[in-house]
């Protein structure tokens, strides 16, 4: 394999907040035994470290776009050092991933979690109250179903065709449960084929 791309896997994990990222994320750790990196902490180092020129409470677009330059510089560090990571956050998305220079996008699997109309109006409550799931967060979400649904729309707007986009429809265990074997299964035929490639 060449040193930017082969078998060495970069898994985005975008899509919109309360979606369950972080969730798939350490449920792909347990499979896979590939760490993950919250943006989410990166975000936050930056913010008290003194060096983010945005705050906590700002436009997650504008936070992204502003967060894309380190975001992307940890993605290529890591693969030219030949190593696989797990990525989550709400700040990436397909518009800044397409950015990425050619020599990196072997390397880089994307998926972007979204619900549809239907499982939001049906379960609302219940997407609030899984919000903490994996971490414990300090603020609860607040916005409204409406708002949830034009969120929504515009991520599914925004992924357009892209191959990458999930949308939970009915049974969100199930078919996030689906959509973590398949990845492990494709993360392991990536790792298996670098293993090959290095004999």
């Amino acid at each position: 394999a060449g040193r930017n791309g082969g078998g060495f896997v970069i898994l985005l994990i975008g899509g919109e907040s309360c979606t369950g990222k972080t969730l798939l994320a350490q449920r792909l750790l347990e499979k896979c035994g590939i760490p993950y990196l919250s943006a989410d902490h990166v975000k936050m180092g930056l913010i008290r470290g003194g060096l983010a020129d945005f705050s906590a409470e700002e436009d997650d677009r504008l936070i992204s776009d502003r967060m894309w330059g380190v975001l992307s510089g940890i993605l290529k560090t890591v693969v030219e050092n030949r190593q696989h990571l797990i990525m989550e956050g709400c700040y990436f998305r397909p518009a800044l991933t397409a950015r990425l220079e050619e020599a990196y996008r072997p390397a880089v699997l994307e998926v972007y979690l979204g619900f549809s109309d239907a499982y939001i109006r049906a379960r609302y409550a219940d997407i609030l109250s899984h919000r903490n799931a994996i971490e414990h967060r300090l603020y609860p979400e607040t916005r409204s179903m409406e708002a949830l649904l034009q969120a929504h729309r515009a991520l599914r707007e925004e992924c357009g065709g892209c191959p990458g986009y999930f949308e939970v429809q009915h049974d969100y265990v199930s078919e996030i449960d689906a959509l973590a074997d398949r990845l492990a299964a494709e993360i392991a035929a990536r790792m298996a084929a670098e293993r090959q490639a290095s004999r």
